[in-house]
């Protein structure tokens, strides 16, 4: 991990965290759809079932077979997510019995499936007079999760396009980074080889960018500098070496000369 550049970490840190933060809301809310839908449809229809429960009741009581067998045939054809009803007297004695057709049967995962088993009173004496078995489907359960799927895929397919504009723009800032840092690193004072060109972006790249010039331009500025006193000294050394060689020769001649003759 040390050696990845600083674009390489940083790139791979927002994909990682990225994809985690959205997969997980995702997750999240996805198990709350499908948990919401369950719970709204067992509450449909336990609502279906107290509510007719009376109902079936009166006519059991009553003797209304033919009555009710209309009526639970009306109810069946108004919910068509109604697989079996069946009703039964306390001695399993078969009163009413729907099953629909195996090509309305829709096939799949069985999950999300409700099955209810009421008990059907007498509303008068409150004697129970028969058991109401139902089993609904989950057709509407595997639509919302079909739906949430494409719907997770569309995120997905967002998120990636989101991310692969953003590594296009780190990739890009960094390719500037990445110039800027070879011609600090190509640079030579006595070449001057550094192109002075002031940045115009506002930005931290482009501080960067105006601090290295300013950088180089003293660096430039002192190098010149250098040299001048470098140049001035060498002038200064031969100067005085041109005066000691001189020095040197008039001694020589007065040490061989009488100052007498």
């Amino acid at each position: 991990m040390r050696n990845l550049s600083i674009e390489i970490k940083m790139i791979l840190s927002v994909i990682f965290f990225t994809l985690l933060i959205v997969g997980l809301e995702r997750y999240q809310m996805s198990k709350n759809i499908a948990e919401q839908f369950v719970e709204s449809q067992r509450a449909k229809n336990k609502l279906l079932i107290d509510t007719v429960s009376p109902i079936i009741g009166l006519n059991i009581a009553l003797g209304l077979d033919h009555s009710n067998k209309e009526y639970l045939d009306q109810i069946a054809r108004q919910n068509p997510d109604l697989i079996r009803f069946e009703l039964k007297t306390p001695q399993n004695t078969p009163l009413y019995r729907y099953t629909r057709s195996a090509s309305q049967t829709p096939s799949g995962d069985a999950a999300g499936a409700v099955f209810y088993t009421q008990a059907i009173a007498d509303p008068l004496t409150g004697e129970t007079l028969a058991q109401a078995n139902l089993h609904f489907d989950s057709r509407e359960y595997q639509r919302v999760l079909e739906k949430n799927r494409e719907t997770t895929l569309k995120m997905a397919a967002f998120t990636f396009a989101l991310l692969a504009v953003f590594i296009f723009l780190i990739k890009r800032e960094f390719k500037f980074l990445k110039k800027l840092a070879k011609n600090v690193l190509t640079y030579d004072p006595k070449q001057n080889n550094f192109p002075l060109t002031p940045s115009e972006r506002t930005d931290e790249v482009g501080i960067v960018h105006n601090a290295i010039l300013s950088m180089v331009t003293r660096i430039q500025s002192h190098a010149k500098l250098l040299d001048e006193l470098n140049q001035s000294l060498d002038r200064s050394v031969s100067e005085r070496t041109r005066e000691l060689r001189e020095a040197n020769e008039r001694l020589k001649a007065l040490s061989i000369t009488d100052p007498l003759t």
